[in-house]
């Protein structure tokens, strides 16, 4: 039977009905409206609402009270700034015998102002988090790994302390842009940047910023067609598996050791005199040549089948080209092979003279100084044969 107990310094102790347990309420001398009230045995139950008085009240902890906890009102509950928060071994605040976890409602908070919150085990959070101020993981010269999973399976992005780094595994991308328009991954086997919008730009803010792309021993790719808009230097050997395209119009450069033009093609000589051309037939007339910066190589055949009267010296006219106007300077046949021309029994030659773009047919005059004559209409016997390869050089 159950029964109170007052003990001789005026406590009152409340016993259960085999006499084993009491709960106990020590009065002792009551000197103000302070004195300590001792409540229990072990385990005090409180089945209502325990009330703290007035704000500011505070509620103590342990033998010596060393951890407080403080309501004040508008600001909610304060813990002592020496002592922490701890978990149990599952990491959750629990209530109530269920073990079930002690939930906040949609407007609660937990207000840590100047508290810091040691967390031994894990934090498991199944809703939204918002931090309102900054996050500090670890401290300087001391950090923490920390990861964040994908959906896919062994996808996640990893804040590695130990090295340093910030890892991705293999196929999980970094996405930029408000419709992810570029990312940046690797698949295990190679590295891509890749785009979907606008243009892929590898560049510099400023002026005279060098880019490199490579290592001095690697190989680069461009899988299409690569512009480039100002100078490029190599210093190793330029290897072409196509050729090299010069511009259709020629585009000069006053750097004597620039190539800066290449051309081939064709042109059609055609034979006239210097006073009077009559009507000319043709069995063969053909030019090609190769130009290379101002370097020409002509080669041409012109086979007459009819030539009436004429007048005065012969001329090549419709070259491709005009010789540089320099009076040292004379554009020379390499090799002529010719039938039906008079030539003196000397052999001629095919010259084009200075700031000109017509060749003229040349054999000596007679006298062994080194004079030559332009070949006139009277010098051809009948329909003649010519095939030269003429050197010219041009202003550009």
């Amino acid at each position: 039977m159950a029964e109170i107990r007052i003990n001789a310094t005026g406590g009152v102790k409340l016993y259960d009905a085999d006499d084993s347990h009491y709960a106990q309420i020590v009065a002792g001398t009551i000197t103000s409206n302070v004195d300590a009230i001792t409540l229990g045995h072990d385990t005090v139950t409180i089945a209502d609402n325990l009330s703290l008085g007035s704000d500011s009240s505070v509620l103590k902890f342990g033998a010596d009270g060393d951890t407080t906890l403080t309501h004040t009102d508008g600001t909610g509950l304060t813990l002592n700034s020496t002592n922490k928060i701890c978990f149990n071994d599952a990491s959750q605040f629990i209530q109530g015998s269920s073990n079930a976890i002690l939930a906040l409602g949609a407007t609660d908070e937990i207000d840590l102002t100047a508290t810091a919150v040691d967390l031994n085990g894990t934090l498991d959070v199944s809703g939204n988090s918002q931090f309102s101020g900054t996050i500090t993981v670890g401290v300087d010269d001391t950090g923490k790994d920390v990861k964040l999973f994908g959906a896919t399976s062994g996808s996640f992005l990893l804040w590695d302390e130990s090295a340093d780094s910030l890892l991705l595994t293999d196929s999980t991308p970094i996405k930029i842009g408000d419709a992810q328009d570029l990312t940046l991954y690797h698949d295990g086997s190679n590295s891509y940047i890749t785009n979907a919008v606008g243009a892929l730009k590898v560049a510099t803010e400023t002026s005279g910023i060098a880019v490199t792309i490579g290592h001095t021993t690697s190989e680069t790719t461009v899988a299409d067609n690569l512009t480039v808009t100002g100078t490029t230097d190599m210093t190793g050997l330029l290897s072409v598996a196509a050729g090299i395209n010069f511009p259709d119009s020629q585009a000069a450069s006053a750097d004597v050791n620039t190539l800066d033009d290449y051309e081939e093609g064709t042109a059609t000589p055609t034979i006239t005199f210097s006073s009077s051309t009559g009507s000319i037939a043709y069995n063969q007339r053909a030019c090609r040549y190769t130009k290379i910066g101002n370097f020409v190589a002509m080669h041409f055949r012109l086979y007459p089948s009819s030539m009436a009267s004429s007048s005065g010296n012969i001329l090549i006219t419709g070259l491709p080209f005009t010789q540089i106007n320099e009076v040292t300077s004379r554009g020379m046949s390499s090799a002529v092979y010719y039938d039906r021309i008079d030539t003196q029994d000397n052999g001629i030659n095919v010259t084009v003279n200075e700031n000109e773009s017509q060749a003229r047919i040349n054999a000596p005059a007679g006298a062994d100084d080194g004079a030559t004559a332009e070949r006139a209409y009277a010098n051809f016997a009948g329909n003649f044969f010519l095939h030269c390869v003429l050197l010219m050089e041009t202003d550009s």
